[in-house]
């Protein structure tokens, strides 16, 4: 996802957009955990610590926080905040060895102080110590495919208003203008909060995302052996995932419909990439949806591949 990103960065500086800079910066470098993370970037927590009463320890216990009666402090334990940077991530999910894995951290003795006198303010009779909180590897995969798809979906509505748009290549003010209207508005309506002086959007019934279609807009994949076969991999990995009877119900059929319109374009002479990158991130998202395991993992691993191997509409 870096080099991706890099290149959301250099659109960004060059149409002169701080609310998309100051997102794929913060997504490149990690969140200030002060601040206030999307909420992709919110997962399940899971936390842990050694309860103390009297002369009894039990330890790797389940943290007791309902029991607090400090609503904010016990809240925050619900979920596990994932700031880190996309590289990290990836090197993490990377090294990763089972979807058992887990990501966290352990708080420090004062921390576990502070949570003890809370507790005796609460009315209990023990306290606590060695606190940790952590959540599944597979919520590092999910960020990084909101991520991904985050970012594929607004190149994507930027590539079918303006399919000759290169970050390379000099434009005039009102190209400049629409391309700042489009990522502001899809920032907005998709949530991905910022602050700056560029994050201004505009209001009124113009500030709508067009769509356009006829021979125009076809973007072809570029004639590249390695990509036509990292997108074959990518649905033969999905298609064994069918086979395992994973998916049931819609979620089965919504991805045998993918796998064909994908092929169905592969066969053509002029395939259309964004329908190929459209039908590659609702299969993701379909996965990411179902439990982690150790067979879906690889198969998120080459969707990702293929989706960064395609060139995007910049």
């Amino acid at each position: 996802m870096v080099n991706p990103l890099l290149k959301a960065k250099s659109l960004a500086t060059r149409v002169g957009n701080q609310n998309l800079l100051q997102w794929v910066n913060k997504e490149l470098d990690g969140y200030n955990t002060r601040e206030e993370l999307p909420d992709y970037r919110k997962a399940p927590a899971v936390v842990k610590c050694t309860l103390h009463q009297g002369y009894d320890s039990y330890l790797n216990q389940p943290l007791p926080f309902t029991a607090l009666h400090n609503r904010k402090l016990a809240e925050s334990f619900i979920k596990y905040s994932i700031v880190d940077g996309v590289s990290a991530l990836e090197r993490a999910l990377r090294t990763s060895t089972s979807n058992t894995d887990s990501i966290g951290r352990q708080f420090p003795a004062d921390f576990d102080a502070m949570l003890s006198e809370e507790f005796r303010i609460s009315g209990q009779n023990f306290s606590v110590s060695d606190v940790t909180i952590t959540t599944s590897i597979n919520s590092v995969a999910q960020v990084l495919g909101s991520v991904r798809s985050k970012f594929l979906e607004l190149m994507l509505a930027i590539g079918i208003e303006f399919p000759g748009l290169t970050v390379s290549t000099n434009q005039s003010p009102e190209v400049k203008q629409e391309v700042n209207r489009i990522i502001n508005i899809y920032m907005t309506t998709n949530h991905i909060s910022n602050t700056g002086h560029g994050a201004t959007v505009n209001t009124g019934n113009q500030n709508q995302i067009n769509s356009a279609s006829g021979n125009d807009i076809s973007q072809e994949i570029v004639a590249n052996p390695d990509v036509k076969s990292k997108v074959e991999e990518a649905l033969a990995q999905v298609k064994s995932l069918l086979d395992q009877n994973l998916f049931t119900g819609d979620d089965k059929v919504d991805i045998e419909q993918e796998i064909v319109r994908i092929r169905t374009q592969l066969e053509r002479e002029k395939p259309r990439k964004t329908i190929i990158q459209h039908g590659l991130g609702i299969i993701q998202s379909l996965i990411l949806s179902v439990a982690g395991n150790a067979v879906t993992g690889p198969v998120l691993q080459t969707l990702g591949d293929a989706l960064t191997m395609m060139e995007l509409p910049m």
